[in-house]
C-alpha cells in the first residue's frame, strides 16, 4: 500500500476538519434553532429561496472582484493575456462557486419537498456551511491552492447529504409525495 504524499496528507486533514466542523454545527444547531411553521410545500420552497440569497452572494462577490480587477488593471480587455494571472484564482473560485451553487440549490429544493417542519431548520445551517465553506475556499486558494480543501469539503459535504437524502426520499416515497 502506497503512503500518502505530503500534499495528500494536508488535504485529508482539511477534509477531516471540515467534517468535524459540519457535524458539530449540525448537532449544535439542533439545540439552538427553532422550527419554523411552514404549512405546505410552497411555504417551504419560499423559505428556502429566501435563505439562498446568502449563497448567491458568494458568487456575486467573485463576479465583483473579477470586475474590479478588470477595471483597475490591464485586464479591461478579457482577451488580453497581460496580467492574466491576477484573475486566475478569482475566476476559478467563481467557476467552482457557480458549480457548487447549482448543486446546493437543487439539492435543497428536492430535500425541502420531503422535509417536515422539524427538518426545515436544517436549511439555514446548510446555507451557513455553504457560505463559510466558500469563504474558506477563496481565502485558502489565495494563500496556497493546496489550502482550498477545507472550504471545498465544508461546501460540498452538506450538498452530498442533501442529494443523497433527496435520492433516498424519491426512491422510497416516490415523485408524487406530498403533492395533494
Amino acid at each position: 500500500m502506497a503512503l500518502l504524499n505530503p500534499a495528500q496528507g494536508i488535504v485529508i486533514k482539511q477534509v477531516v476538519t471540515a467534517v468535524t466542523v459540519a457535524v458539530t454545527t449540525l448537532l449544535l444547531s439542533n439545540h439552538v434553532l427553532s422550527t419554523p411553521k411552514l404549512p405546505n410545500l410552497t411555504a417551504r420552497l419560499v423559505y428556502t429561496l429566501r435563505w439562498q440569497i446568502f449563497e448567491v452572494l458568494t458568487l456575486f462577490a467573485g463576479v465583483m472582484v473579477i470586475g474590479n480587477i478588470r477595471f483597475t488593471t490591464n485586464q479591461v480587455n478579457p482577451l488580453a493575456k497581460k496580467d492574466a494571472s491576477l484573475l486566475t484564482v478569482h475566476q476559478r473560485y467563481t467557476q467552482n462557486t457557480m458549480e457548487q451553487l447549482v448543486m446546493s440549490m437543487v439539492g435543497q429544493w428536492i430535500a425541502v419537498s420531503y422535509l417536515d417542519d422539524e427538518g426545515m431548520k436544517l436549511i439555514p445551517v446548510f446555507v451557513l456551511l455553504f457560505v463559510c465553506g466558500r469563504i474558506a475556499f477563496w481565502i485558502g486558494y489565495n494563500i496556497e491552492p493546496l489550502y482550498r480543501g477545507f472550504g471545498f469539503a465544508l461546501t460540498v459535504l452538506p450538498t452530498v447529504g442533501l442529494l443523497c437524502y433527496g435520492l433516498y426520499c424519491t426512491v422510497t416515497y416516490g415523485y408524487t409525495y406530498d403533492l395533494d
